[in-house]
């Protein structure tokens, strides 16, 4: 219920939320909040690391389908690019990238355990490539980290309204360049 009354809080209001708001926001007591979380940092940082393990968890089924090292890794672009473009997706990122989480003490260690986790699942598929063959110039490791910074950076672009691409051609042109990059074997079915 205080994670939700800090969503909804953060969504009227990026740039601060107080304790009392939420307190107030969510109808409990200050003995409550302190039962769970230390303090409004270490609830803004629980908020964040739910929200990473949902888009990691949305993901994994979606990935599963696939039948290809291709396929899922198109989905994994598909699914973390649709953060800047799908509007109820955008709006929790925006919440996810106020100022009010990013400065809350912890933050920095939170966001390295999301993009860790974002790697992790895409070195499973870059390795699955390799074995079968269609990557034929892949380091999964380095290239995960890569692919993630550069999905990253377009969605904080598209946050920050500067992307210049809509979705369809964002996706088109972030596949185009990462198939290039691991060396796709392009005879290989989509």
């Amino acid at each position: 219920m205080m994670i939700d009354a800090a969503y909804r809080i953060l969504l009227r209001q990026p740039n601060r939320v107080s304790l009392n708001d939420i307190l107030s926001e969510s109808g409990l007591s200050t003995r409550a909040f302190y039962r769970h979380f230390q303090s409004k940092d270490d609830l803004l940082i629980a908020m964040f690391d739910s929200e990473t393990e949902r888009m990691a968890a949305e993901v994994k089924p979606q990935m599963q389908a696939a039948e290809t090292a291709r396929e899922q890794l198109e989905v994994w672009i598909r699914h973390y690019l649709a953060v800047s473009f799908e509007p109820r997706r955008l709006r929790r990122a925006q919440v996810m990238l106020s100022p009010a989480v990013t400065r809350a003490e912890g933050y920095s260690a939170a966001l390295t355990r999301s993009q860790r986790r974002q790697r992790e699942i895409l070195v499973e598929i870059l390795e699955a490539g390799v074995r079968d063959g269609s990557f034929r110039q892949c380091d999964p490791a380095a290239d995960a980290a890569t692919i993630v910074d550069i999905v990253s950076r377009i969605v904080a672009r598209q946050h920050e309204g500067i992307e210049e691409l809509d979705h369809a051609a964002t996706l088109a042109h972030i596949l185009s360049f990462v198939s290039r990059a691991i060396g796709l074997d392009r005879e290989s079915p989509a």
